[in-house]
């Protein structure tokens, strides 16, 4: 979407799923497949960890199965203010749009297929078919014996499975009508939001929290070792061995004059020095 490029704010897209057919439909598959809807990939995977994890840590199956769901709520309400309703950018964006390159596009259909038909190699035993992936994994994985020996009832698959997808097909709905019909936005100003949405909004000011516990002190610690230990210390170092280089080569270099009769001077001087040496300080 050249028009569109880096655009990121979903308040100002809208109406895309005719301008971009291809990358909707490759968007539905993909948020089908992480809300869990049957028989894509989420689907099965989610049902495999939550039956496991109510088995050993009921009350982390209710914190995941929570999460699941409000995944699932922010998937369908990425997609219908994306796709559907009226475009609401600028008109010269609207203008523009039109389907991504084969080159962009193409990755995203072999990922679409592979999570519309990845889930049937991990189906539970409860559709009384065997876990190719589990079975692949076993020699690399290892678990527990307490682990291996508890498996999930039929029963309480089934109320999983169920109880999913009719919460499921309830928050399409409610997302739908929500965002898709009515079109419902949070307000980019700030001003205009509750505290509630305005903490949702700044994502809880965890970017600014990240930002003063470690950004700062690291730029803070990194500037000191750069001005003290790296330019001071470091360089000065290595600055001062090609100083007393070039110092002690500028001496040398006089020693070099090209006239013969120096030569003869510089080498009866140093046979002086040498018999000097021998005869009366050695």
């Amino acid at each position: 979407i050249h028009a569109m490029s880096g655009e990121q704010n979903i308040n100002r897209m809208g109406g895309l799923r005719k301008k971009l057919p291809i990358t909707y439909f490759v968007f539905l598959i993909g948020t089908l497949a992480i809300a869990g809807i049957p028989p894509f990939a989420g689907f099965f995977s989610k049902d495999e960890i939550l039956s496991r994890v109510y088995l050993q840590h009921p009350a982390l199956f209710v914190v995941l199965a929570i999460t699941s769901l409000l995944t699932a709520i922010y998937m369908f309400r990425v997609f219908f203010l994306t796709f559907y309703g009226t475009f609401r950018g600028t008109n010269e964006q609207a203008h523009h749009l039109h389907e991504s390159p084969p080159l962009m596009t193409t990755p995203l259909i072999i990922l679409a297929i592979l999570s519309s038909l990845g889930g049937f190699l991990g189906m539970p035993s409860v559709f009384n078919s065997t876990n190719k992936f589990e079975h692949f994994l076993h020699e690399l994985i290892s678990f527990p014996v307490e682990w291996s020996q508890q498996e999930p009832t039929h029963t309480f698959e089934w109320i999983l499975i169920l109880s999913s997808i009719l919460i499921l097909a309830i928050i399409i709905l409610f997302t739908y009508r929500r965002f898709a019909t009515q079109q419902q936005l949070v307000s980019d100003n700030e001003g205009e939001q509750s505290e509630s949405v305005k903490l949702a909004y700044r994502k809880f000011y965890v970017d600014e929290l990240y930002n003063s516990i470690i950004i700062k002190p690291l730029n803070a610690l990194s500037g000191f070792f750069y001005k003290s230990i790296d330019t001071k210390f470091i360089d000065g170092f290595v600055n001062s061995i090609g100083k007393g280089v070039t110092s002690s080569s500028s001496l040398l270099r006089f020693a070099q004059t090209g006239y013969v009769g120096f030569y003869i001077f510089a080498m009866i001087f140093g046979l002086i020095a040498i018999l000097f040496y021998n005869l009366v300080i050695k």
